[in-house]
């Protein structure tokens, strides 16, 4: 089974080196609503929904839940209430490294292709100083390996500036690597 899991790019900073095609993977998986992502990261999941009691992190309004997506293990934090059992959710698969409990099963598998994301920023019309994305959309370039980003210094102010915002994985559950991603 092959499933498309984003990356954003704090991530990869947070664990300090970049990923390549080959690489094994272990980590948790969470499903995001599509807020502030790109519209070519939303996809639809069948799934096996089962609520989880609360939990001292989960976030203050919300309900979390185990979907099981196939063999795959994965953590949501809903604001809405979803039903148990069989269903069909929308949102992002995403690699997390805070939001699920720390107990929480690590998804394996290979990252058998890859992209990085970029996406263009514009200063904020309000004229506030902060950056807001362009758009909803974002570039993809498919890569063989994607490094740390070292370069990303402050946004020259009054232009438009496009970033590496994360990198997007295909991920093949079925199969075991040597090096690993997390």
């Amino acid at each position: 089974m092959r499933l498309r899991v984003h990356c954003e790019e704090w991530v990869l900073g947070d664990r300090g080196y970049g990923v390549a095609v080959g690489d094994s993977f272990s980590e948790w998986l969470v499903l995001d609503d599509d807020e502030g992502r790109t519209a070519e990261l939303r996809a639809t999941y069948e799934a096996l929904v089962t609520p989880l009691k609360p939990w001292e992190g989960l976030a203050l309004g919300y309900h979390a839940y185990r979907l099981d997506i196939g063999p795959v293990p994965v953590y949501c934090e809903w604001a809405e209430e979803m039903d148990p059992g069989p269903g069909v959710v929308t949102g992002v698969l995403s690699v997390d490294t805070y939001v699920a409990p720390p107990d929480w099963p690590k998804t394996t598998g290979v990252v058998v292709r890859m992209w990085t994301e970029h996406r263009r920023y514009v200063q904020d019309p309000a004229g506030d100083g902060t950056w807001v994305f362009e758009s909803p959309s974002g570039r993809y370039e498919e890569v063989e390996q994607c490094v740390l980003s070292r370069d990303r210094g402050l946004f020259p102010r009054g232009r438009q500036a496009e970033q590496r915002t994360g990198v997007l994985l295909e991920i093949d559950v079925d199969l075991a690597g040597e090096s690993s991603l997390g």
